[in-house]
């Protein structure tokens, strides 16, 4: 709660993507704690919570989905919203927890303003595939070995989409990685004829 005021608007912050405390801490720096630190400062109340199965907080985090989070932070605003002098309430989210905020805003009228912090400006499955093309980008790797992990990485992208959560997923993930192995065999024999390939294992 901030200092010094009876009356303030508030805020709760909604984690990104993989389980973290209430704090926000990655790479050994509480990144969280001292977003709310600046905030009260600056006038509003702040409300962090440890995702689920983290900290304090109950629940499963691995079956949860973006949804899931958008509930949460719509508990959790409610929660704060109870509390003595906050006058009106958003959510400010981090990364995946962008997401869940616009989310939240949508199914309920109680979310008085949202902030996106690196949030996702394209769909879940668009932002995997750029993360993942920036990954293999920056690697140190010859620019031939960063095409085909390109390849690989998307076709599999695209198959997990299609097939989520239905009985065929572990045999079309296998099937997509057997055509792609045999067509990238034939290329790296064509293209490097001779050439030990230290790119998989498999």
């Amino acid at each position: 709660m901030p200092a010094g005021k009876q009356h303030y608007p508030g805020v709760v912050l909604v984690s990104g993507t993989g389980k973290q405390d209430r704090d926000g801490t990655m790479a050994g720096k509480p990144m969280f704690k001292a977003l709310a630190d600046s905030l009260s400062q600056l006038g509003y109340a702040v409300l962090r919570v440890d995702d689920r199965g983290t900290g304090q907080t109950n629940g499963v985090y691995e079956t949860a989905t973006t949804g899931d989070f958008a509930d949460d932070a719509l508990a959790a605003l409610a929660y704060l919203k109870q509390q003595p002098g906050v006058t009106k309430a958003g959510l400010v989210g981090h990364s995946e927890g962008g997401a869940a905020a616009i989310i939240a805003a949508a199914k309920s009228k109680e979310v008085d303003f949202v902030v996106t912090l690196a949030g996702l400006a394209t769909d879940g499955l668009q932002a995997l595939k750029l993360q993942n093309i920036g990954i293999i980008e920056s690697a140190k790797i010859p620019d031939y070995d960063k095409n085909r992990h390109k390849t690989i990485n998307l076709r599999m992208f695209d198959t997990a989409y299609r097939y989520a959560y239905t009985p065929q997923l572990a045999d079309k993930l296998n099937a997509t990685y057997a055509a792609w192995k045999h067509a990238d065999d034939s290329a790296f024999a064509k293209d490097k004829p001779g050439e030990h390939d230290h790119m998989r294992f498999l």
